[in-house]
This record gives C-alpha cells, structure tokens and sequence, in this order.
C-alpha cells in the first residue's frame, strides 16, 4: 500500500470534494472496482515476509478497531470516534448496527471538513484558493514532466475530459497525484451520483437536523498538500503514474483491511509498498508525517471541545486513528477513557 494511495486516501476526501462533487452529476452507470488484494497475495506467495508483516503491525497500537467510545469523565456523555474511507463502496457505507445506533443519537457530527454534501459551497472554495493547486507564475508541469507522461494524464482524464490540457498543466503535481491516485472505477461512481461515506454522514446528520462541524478546513487541508516540496511532489506523481495497476491494488486492499478492521496492516505495509513504488523510507517518513501526523494534532485540538460538551459523533480517515501519533492514542493521553467497540 503505497504512501501514494494512503496519501492520497488521507486527503481524498476533501480533493474528491472539489474535483468530483462540484462537476454535474452524471447519468452513467456505477462501476465495480477489482484489483489483487496484497496482503493475501503476500501471504500466499511469500509467508515468511507475511508473518513479518503481521509482526510488525502487532506493534502499532490501536489498529484493530475502527470505532471507539470516548469517555471523558465528569458527567458528560461519551462521543465517539468512527473511522472511514473517503469512498462510495457499499459495504463501508453500511454502517454496523453499533456504529449507526450511536449515529443517530449523537447530537452533533465531526468530519474532517464540511459541507461534503453542497457541491456549489465546494466549488466556491476551490475558486478562492487556486493559488494552493496552480504553479507558480511562468512554470507548468512541462517543466517537470516528459510529453509521455503529460499525455498519459490526459489519456487518463481523471477529471472526467472536463479540462483542457493547458488548463491541466498549469496545477501543482500533487493535485494530479491525488486526482489520479483514485482509481477510475470510484471516480465514476462518484460522478454518478454515490456518496462517499462521509459526505452520506454529512447528509444523514442535516437532515436529522444535527449540528455538522468540520475539524479542518478545505483551505487548511490544500495548503499542507501545498507544502510538500515540489521534487517530492513531482517524483510522487510519476511514481503513480508507473505504478498505476499497484495503486489500483492498494486501493482493494485498503478497503478489504478496513473491512477486517486491520488498519494497522495497513500501516505496516506502507514502507514495503513504497519501496516496490521506488520510494525511500525516508521519503515516505517525510510525506505522510505532513499528510496524516501533522494533521492529527489539528484534528484532536478541534475535537476536544466537542468532546467536552458530550454526545459528538467524530468521523475521520481511519489512518488518522492508530499508531502512536494516532487520535487514539492522542485522546488517552488527554486523560480520556478510549475503549474499542466495532
């Protein structure tokens, strides 16, 4: 699982939000995404590396739960903690009977950011902050890619052939990364009107007439993409265009690992991936510190006063949840009582 997928699956859902919720919804039909789960390739193909792997994940903390009850003492109600996947499969989006229960008896919803579900609101944003996705005055991506792999990214249309190519090279490497990090098969099935989990959270909470809070911003989450050093940007994103049929794996096993609630597998995996993607560990230490650590700070000083007031129903990227720099792990700290359920 490359930091490229988990990278891009740690922001997917605001950067789906923009390129994909704000176009018009299409009439076309939903598509089924296949690939080869890793894991399992791994295990048959090699169990003396796959019973390292599963050494390794034993090590993280908190990755074998993707729901938890926080408790923070004092009388105040418990909230709780979901983990997600920024996407529109079915089986992520039919939440288990504990998990909906505490749903809907929540009085208020957490995301990552808000507003999933008001694709004009999305699109207004995008507009104010081009200046985080487009290059520099005077630079395009001709400057760092060859004309083979700008014409695979128009070959790849991962915005549906609703831009220009010169409109194309004019953003930031890291935004066509995410674009095409997501496999075609679920940008047609957001495009066809299926909601990721979170934005279907969003709408399920409005219409019950919720409080939706977002722990970041649109803004805030673009300008730590933003920050990564372009030679990093630009090798991330040809190592995803190489590596495509990898990514479209990466994507069947994250899905599967969340469904067996083994994110710490995940986690684990990442280096291993990374280096067949011909990316250094250090390299992928450096991206993911600023894609998934750096933010989990923000997100927990957000959470904690709805935490406080009791009764808040937190849903973020599941790779925001284990590890020792994880939420999880963050909210004991703060002295809560942070328990498994789902």
């Amino acid at each position: 699982m490359t930091n490229l997928w988990r990278g891009a699956a740690a922001l997917a859902g605001a950067v789906l939000g923009g390129l994909v919720w704000s176009l018009p919804a299409s009439s076309g039909a939903a598509a089924d995404c296949t690939g080869i789960d890793l894991v399992e390739k791994l295990r048959a193909e090699n169990p003396q590396d796959y019973a390292h792997l599963l050494e390794e994940a034993d090590k993280i903390p908190n990755g074998k739960a993707i729901f938890w009850r926080i408790d923070p003492g004092k009388g105040i109600a418990p909230s709780w903690l979901l983990g997600t996947i920024h996407i529109s499969d079915p089986r992520v989006n039919d939440l288990p009977a504990p998990v909906r229960d505490a749903f809907d008896k929540a009085s208020s919803l957490a995301l990552e950011i808000n507003n999933l579900s008001k694709p004009n609101l999305l699109a207004g944003k995008l507009a104010r902050i081009r200046h985080l996705y487009t290059m520099p005055s005077g630079q395009t991506l001709r400057d760092y890619l060859t004309k083979e792999e700008i014409d695979r990214i128009v070959e790849l249309q991962p915005f549906h052939g609703t831009m220009h190519v010169e409109a194309m090279v004019r953003l930031q490497p890291w935004f066509i990364w995410i674009a095409i990090s997501i496999p075609h098969c679920e940008r047609v099935n957001l495009k066809a009107g299926k909601k990721a989990l979170d934005a279907r959270l969003e709408a399920d909470a409005l219409k019950a007439g919720k409080t939706v809070y977002g722990l970041e911003t649109m803004r805030s989450q673009f300008e730590v993409l933003a920050s990564i050093d372009m030679q990093d940007q630009v090798k991330n994103l040809k190592m995803t265009l190489r590596h495509l049929e990898l990514g479209r794996n990466a994507f069947i096993t994250t899905v599967n690992l969340y469904l067996a609630r083994r994110m710490d597998i995940g986690s684990a995996m990442t280096k291993l991936m990374s280096r067949q993607a011909g990316i250094s560990d250090a390299e992928t230490e450096r991206v993911m510190t600023k894609l998934v650590d750096d933010r989990n700070i923000t997100q927990f000083e957000a959470a904690q006063p709805l935490i406080e007031a009791g009764n808040s129903f937190i849903a973020v990227g599941a790779l925001h949840l284990p590890g020792k720099q994880g939420l999880v792990e963050k909210f004991k700290q703060a002295g809560y009582t942070v328990t498994p359920v789902n």
